[in-house]
């Protein structure tokens, strides 16, 4: 047990060293290619994609040091203590570990692009139950390693929620004409221009209305039911 431990702490901060001296180059890339604009873009917490894949590239090292802990407190962790998977999983699931970090990371991606509108469903890489399956797992996982800090945490706990905006292809067409009426309001600066009252008129459609309040209501629902699953549970 005790050469287990040496290897996974030494594999932990192995890991760690190379994902933060990654980002750290990856900041520097952006910096030289965009200025500091373009950095200020990087790491805003708004950035739901990247702080995603930040906790996913740091999350095996974190992953190995928890296990490491868990070795030395004598807890069971599997017939296997050289497999190097995360807390709680086995050798033969260590596969599905990393789809479901895949997974995350292209959800991610998706959030990233759609900014926060209704749209289909189907742009999703797989059901709203496997990516609540994966954001469960990658978030227990970063959290058991004691590590994650708590505006890393809300990043999963919006991501997880945002599933309520990812509606049916008819609703998500209903949300694109009525966002496309919002954008053209906006961009008409004289008030007496005749098309105001057509998209007035457009505006009052009661069905994009209604998805829009059962979304938030989604939403709301999606936050308590992540706070259950993973921040409402004790740290080991």
């Amino acid at each position: 047990m005790k050469v287990s431990i040496i290897f996974l702490r030494g594999f932990g901060y192995l890991w760690l060293t190379g994902a933060m001296l990654l980002i750290f180059a990856g900041i520097v890339g952006t910096w030289m290619k965009g200025g500091f604009s373009a950095v200020q873009e990087l790491l805003s917490p708004f950035n739901v994609s990247n702080w995603i894949v930040t906790v996913i590239t740091l999350a095996p090292g974190f992953g190995a040091l928890a296990w490491a802990e868990k070795l030395k407190a004598k807890r069971p962790v599997g017939p296997d203590q050289t497999c190097s998977t995360p807390p709680g999983q086995s050798c033969e699931a260590s596969q599905s570990w990393e789809a479901m970090q895949k997974l995350v990371n292209n959800y991610g991606a998706i959030l990233e692009c759609e900014k926060g509108l209704i749209v289909s469903a189907e742009l999703l890489p797989a059901s709203k139950q496997e990516i609540k399956q994966a954001l469960i797992a990658v978030a227990r996982t970063a959290r058991a390693s004691g590590r994650i800090s708590a505006e890393m945490m809300e990043h999963f706990r919006v991501g997880y929620a945002s599933l309520a905006d990812f509606v049916s292809p008819e609703e998500a067409e209903i949300m694109k004409r009525f966002n496309s009426l919002v954008q053209a309001g906006k961009e008409i600066k004289d008030p007496s221009d005749a098309r105001l009252l057509e998209i007035a008129e457009g505006l009052k459609d009661n069905r994009a209305i209604a998805i829009q309040q059962r979304s938030r209501d989604e939403f709301a629902r999606l936050i308590q039911e992540f706070d259950t699953a993973v921040t409402a549970l004790p740290k080991p």
